[in-house]
């Protein structure tokens, strides 16, 4: 405003837009321009008041008359730049904010704004240019500092985010998007997920709105199997939402995360407490009452909790609902599939059970008729499991070997893959259907409208959704293929199809045993990490370095005296195991030991710290020898040291799940890596750990077999495509 200028006028509009006196503001602000048109304040006040009433008609028709008297001058430009940036026309927004930079190079103001608008139309390079330049100009503009954060951000840079982000809540501790940002920034690796926590819970107290952001972070270590980590985050969101069906789904999450935790009380506590919030979604009583440990702490405790679930299975004989339960969410029904391939000896019975539940429990559309179409070969393949993984090693061969037939499959899948690659990858392979979010009896009727004569479940078992749609009928053939079930027993799988190396006893299944030739899939390789330091490590170089893979739930009882007895008949043997990402797995497994273990023995089992894959397979390439988990078998790991000729000791079993590495190693003429129980693997063990010589020569024997042996053939694949388009006639 002019120094000359009287003030009354000016100041007087600005008093009354305060009051909410608008028709006599703009009076105000009108006499105050006359008084003084070489002054653009009045008008840009009142434009600005006119912009905070929505009536942007009204404040283009006040810029557009101060442009006319000052065509350069840089504020007049720049608030025009912000209508039109509001008004979404882009092209005139970013030409007066440049010709106010034009005019005035030194405006942080208008820098920042340009930044902002850079950084939305997706030009994030110069956004991140404008910014720098406001700040040279206003060091303290924390507008400037929060976007140069989200641009660190978008290039992964967590440092530089979490810098950029933090002055910006320094500066403006009251902007509760700005603390939500450095809360997101913070699970950035390296993660701190104590500064997301603090952060986060900054922004929720400032904007309660902003609550379901607790839950999304727990979501996001939810889905990473970090359940220590989400737990914290979702009590706190527990405190923070107040509506029923949040609370509800925070109770699911939580206990799903005690679950994982081994913390079984409290995942009992929080379904009941979500079954008290909706009393008729039966499936949280049913989460509950068949809930079962992954990881036991000891016999006692494993024989308590499977007296319990024979207790509930039978209790539940006679449950049954009508209602459907939705694919969203946790909201998912616990079934103890998982546990049981692990950890059961005998798992069938408990299997036929669970299905009969399922039946009583599910009703949903599926085919009346189940005759074959003469000389039609429909083939549909259900599945929830997306990654690189089960792609390359489980399905694309069996997919490319019915297109080579003539027969393009059509994919169904409960999940969407969760990169563009992935999904194109799918695409060109097979017809693809993804189904999320849609009810079951939603997927089922798209089954049926699709008129399947085959349909194959290569992972039934693996999430609820599956095996309940398992139940159902919607084609005249339906096959498992072997994965985590030891048997599936659900009521609409037909054949179950093994390689005939694995099948185990026939008696074990309840569905007809398809028991196939060859090996239909391999576990892709990945790259290669630095060769494992064993000095690095904290390992002696002359140590025997006997190797354990896979998750830590799969150490069932069976494998402590195994170890006991390896360590206790070799003082150089160090038995390792990948560190867990779940702490309370290995704080567990640890006591385990201690009651088996003596002092000096403890001392020498590690568990050893594994970023990726590749690290994980250096040190198993640096293993002395590599012992299979008893009774789930490790067949990805076992794979992995054929290709690299570490050997591999497992054990005959008599069921599927722990016949795999046998069948293997039968396939590969390599029977003497087969223990007939777990006291002579532990003894066959000892003998090749304190035997260099031995080890060496077995090492020659299994890259020639792995070289000799086609340990995935497309023909395998195409036979077993072959043999199930075959059961149709």
């Amino acid at each position: 405003m002019n120094s000359n200028q009287d003030p009354s006028f000016y100041q007087l509009g600005l008093e009354l837009q305060s009051q909410k006196k608008y028709p006599e503001a703009r009076a105000a602000f009108r006499k105050a321009w006359q008084q003084e048109p070489s002054d653009p304040a009045p008008l840009l006040a009142s434009a600005a008041m006119e912009c905070s009433l929505n009536d942007l008609a009204a404040a283009h028709g006040l810029l557009a008359e101060l442009l006319a008297e000052h065509p350069q001058h840089p504020e007049v430009n720049l608030a025009l730049g912000r209508l039109f940036h509001r008004s979404g026309q882009l092209k005139y927004a970013i030409q007066y904010y440049r010709q106010s930079l034009e005019a005035d190079p030194d405006q942080a103001q208008a820098w920042l704004q340009l930044g902002r608008f850079l950084f939305e139309i997706g030009q994030t390079d110069s956004a991140y240019d404008a910014c720098q330049e406001a700040l040279k100009r206003q060091p303290d503009l924390a507008e400037a500092h929060y976007l140069l954060g989200l641009w660190h951000y978008q290039q992964n840079a967590s440092e530089a985010a979490r810098h950029a982000l933090s002055e910006a809540c320094r500066l403006r501790p009251d902007q509760a998007h700005y603390h939500l940002s450095l809360g997101l920034a913070a699970l950035l690796p390296p993660t701190d997920a104590p500064a997301a926590m603090a952060a986060l819970v900054t922004a929720v107290g400032l904007d309660p709105a902003l609550a379901d952001n607790l839950t999304h972070v727990g979501i996001f270590f939810l889905n990473r199997q970090l359940y220590h980590l989400a737990w914290p985050f979702f009590s706190q969101a527990q405190q923070a939402v107040s509506d029923t069906e949040s609370r509800f789904k925070l109770h699911l999450y939580q206990a799903q995360c005690a679950l994982y935790l081994l913390d079984m009380q409290q995942a009992l506590d929080h379904w009941q407490a979500a079954q008290a919030l909706y009393p008729e979604r039966w499936y949280v009583k049913l989460s509950a009452q068949l809930c079962l440990p992954l990881l036991y702490r000891n016999a006692t405790e494993q024989a308590r909790w499977l007296q319990r679930l024979r207790q509930q299975l039978t209790e539940l004989q006679d449950f049954s609902s009508t209602d459907l339960p939705r694919i969203e969410g946790p909201v998912r029904l616990n079934l103890p599939l998982l546990a049981l391939s692990c950890q059961a000896r005998e798992p069938r019975p408990w299997f036929e059970q669970i299905s009969r539940i399922c039946q009583q429990i599910i009703r949903l559309p599926q085919r009346e008729s189940y005759a074959a179409v003469p000389g039609r070969c429909r083939v549909g393949l259900l599945t929830s499991s997306l990654n690189q993984y089960h792609f390359v090693g489980v399905y694309r061969p069996l997919l490319e070997a019915f297109a080579a037939r003539g027969q393009r499959v059509q994919l169904f899948s409960l999940r969407r893959p969760t990169d563009d690659h992935m999904q194109q990858a799918w695409e060109a392979v097979a017809d693809c259907h993804w189904l999320s979010p849609q009810s079951l009896e939603q997927t089922a009727i798209q089954l049926l409208e699709a008129e399947l004569d085959l349909l194959i479940h290569p992972v039934v078992g693996q999430s609820f959704e599956l095996y309940l749609l398992a139940q159902a009928r919607f084609a005249p053939v339906q096959v498992a293929l072997y994965g985590h079930p030891v048997s599936s027993a659900a009521a609409g799988i037909d054949y179950f199809a093994v390689p005939a190396a694995m099948a185990g006893a026939p008696e074990a299944y309840s569905e007809k045993c398809l028991a196939l030739p060859g090996l239909p899939y391999l576990p892709p390789a990945v790259p290669e990490a630095p060769p494992f330091q064993r000095r690095a490590a904290g390992l002696p170089a002359e140590a025997h370095l006997c190797l354990i893979p896979g998750e830590l739930y799969y150490m069932s009882l069976l494998m402590d005296p195994l170890i006991a007895r390896i360590l206790g008949g070799d003082p150089l043997a160090r038995v390792l195991m990948f560190k867990s990402e779940n702490p309370v797995w290995e704080h567990v497994f640890q006591q385990r030991l201690a009651e088996q273990l003596s002092p000096d023995q403890l001392a020498r089992v590690h568990f050893m710290p594994a970023e990726s894959q590749s690290e994980r397979l250096a040190l198993l390439k640096d293993a002395d020898l590599v012992l299979d988990t008893l009774p789930f078998n490790q067949l990805y790991w076992v794979y992995q040291a054929l290709r690299l000729g570490v050997p591999v000791l497992s054990c005959r079993g008599t069921l599927l799940r722990d016949s795999q590495s046998a069948g293997l190693f039968t396939h590969c003429n390599l029977n003497e890596l087969i223990a007939e129980n777990p006291e002579a693997l532990a003894d066959q063990a000892l003998i090749l750990l304190k035997d260099a010589a031995a080890r060496q020569r077995l090492q020659q024997a299994l890259l020639q077999a792995a070289q000799a042996q086609r340990l995935q053939a497309p023909q395998d694949a195409l036979q077993w495509a072959e043999h199930m388009a075959g059961l149709l006639s």
